[in-house]
């Protein structure tokens, strides 16, 4: 039905196509009327190029439609990529916590025993100090 209308030059804002009907606006039925009743039929060559237009057109939509389709895919994956940097940067900031946390306990507790160590060999030299000066004076 759209191939004839376009073949036989009504004009586009004339008509509609629904799902299983056409539609014409007011006044268009006497015309295709005379386009039937006069034999006026739509040359070949202008039907064949109406078909070629019609299925030109609906490859068209059809790329279109998988060119949307592909961009929503690419589109799904970079939100799902995001997605996982997000996590991944949570995590690792939460491991670096713990281990940073984890260092500085460990830097803590070496300069604990550093300082409990540099007063037990400080509390030794006094002691022996203490011994030498005691020998000394025995003697």
């Amino acid at each position: 039905a759209e191939s004839l209308m376009i073949a036989s030059g009504v004009p586009r804002g004339q008509w509609a196509i629904g799902t299983t009907r056409l539609f014409l606006k007011a006044g268009q039925i006497a015309a295709l009327e005379g386009l039937r009743e006069g034999g006026d039929a739509p040359s070949p060559q202008a039907l064949a190029d109406a078909v070629r237009g019609l299925v030109r057109g609906r490859w068209r939509r059809v790329v279109a439609a998988m060119k949307c389709a592909a961009h929503l895919a690419r589109l799904a994956r970079s939100i799902r990529r995001a997605r996982l940097r997000r996590r991944l940067r949570a995590a690792f900031i939460a491991a670096w916590f713990v281990v940073h946390k984890a260092h500085v306990a460990a830097r803590a507790a070496n300069r604990r025993e550093s300082e409990r160590l540099a007063t037990e060999r400080l509390a030794a030299k006094q002691r022996l100090e203490a011994e030498r000066r005691a020998f000394a004076e025995r003697r």
